[in-house]
């Protein structure tokens, strides 16, 4: 995956992180992007995407309380 070697070259884009969590997302691997998706938001607290993206994938496994949040 692209996003992935983008990560080598710029750890600290929470844009990256955000497209490589929907990435994974769309692939089934919602583990690995609920943590791509909390790292975007970690170094871009009010990043109004990935908040959008991860509380659409907490609702879709289930999480209603946690996807309220974001």
């Amino acid at each position: 995956m692209h996003y992935k070697i983008a990560l080598d070259f710029k750890d600290d884009s929470p844009e990256v992180h955000n497209n490589l969590a929907s990435a994974l997302a769309d692939t089934g691997k919602n583990d690995q992007s609920l943590a791509h998706y909390a790292k975007a938001i970690e170094l871009r607290p009010n990043y109004a995407e990935a908040h959008y993206n991860l509380s659409n994938l907490l609702l879709a496994t289930g999480k209603t309380q946690k996807a309220i949040k974001h």
